[in-house]
């Protein structure tokens, strides 16, 4: 046995799913003007349902100084063929009752079969998604800052290397290789006397102590690749040598 549903059901039902929406659902005529101002849609702009119904859209959620150019915006989509409104989704800046203002994403879709034409609205605050692109753009520039610090520590390193290359030449040669040089024109002549071999013997020794504190301040033993005792005893061999 069928039962024919109550007239009113079908009222109640489209009640039921605008109400319970999670988003905003508004239908406005071609001019733009409220037609259904769903529950979600009155907390989220503060407004009522009565309120809302007649007034047009944009001057009720735009803010004064955008409401030309969202009408400009909105317009032509009214405007458009059915097929051409599916889809459609725009951002725009909306103003509370309260006067906050917050980014919400707005979907436009005409009603098919019926005329004069009637548009549904989905309206969605997307204030935490822009946050969070937000906080994703910070950390990309902090990830970008950080390979740029990066960058320059590398070259003062190469740097810093390089000098430490500069001063080890400069030692060996303005020091140590003169020492050598002497040494070796002291062993030449050294048929000349016991003299010139006690001149190569002190220079040779000077040369190889200088050599010693230039490797000892430009890699000092440390216990990083043993344990303290191993270090002790590294440097007191070094110094008994």
């Amino acid at each position: 046995m069928s039962v024919e549903p109550r007239r009113d059901e079908p009222d109640r039902l489209k009640a039921a799913i605008l109400d319970g929406a999670l988003d905003c659902v508004v239908a406005i005529d071609g001019r733009g003007r409220v037609l259904e101002f769903n529950r979600a849609a009155e907390r989220t702009f503060g407004y009522t349902a009565e309120e809302a119904l007649g007034a047009e859209l944009i001057d009720l959620i735009v803010p004064p100084d955008l409401r030309e150019r969202y009408r400009d915006e909105l317009e032509p989509r009214l405007e458009a063929k059915q097929s051409e409104m599916r889809d459609r989704r725009f951002e725009l800046t909306a103003i509370g009752k309260d006067g906050s203002t917050f980014p919400m994403e707005v979907t436009v879709t005409r009603v098919p079969g019926i005329d004069p034409p009637i548009f549904a609205g989905y309206i969605r605050d997307i204030t935490d998604v822009k946050r969070t692109e937000e906080r994703a753009l910070k950390q990309s520039r902090a990830i970008a800052d950080l390979a740029q610090a990066r960058g320059e520590l590398v070259s003062q390193l190469m740097l810093a290397e390089e000098r430490t290359r500069q001063r080890i030449a400069q030692v060996l040669h303005d020091d140590a290789l003169q020492r050598l040089l002497a040494a070796h024109q002291d062993l030449l002549e050294a048929g000349a006397g016991r003299e010139g071999v006690t001149r190569a013997q002190r220079a040779l020794e000077g040369t190889i102590e200088r050599i010693r504190e230039a490797v000892a301040a430009l890699h000092p033993v440390t216990h990083q690749q043993g344990d303290l005792h191993t270090a002790l005893s590294a440097i007191v061999r070094q110094h008994a040598a």
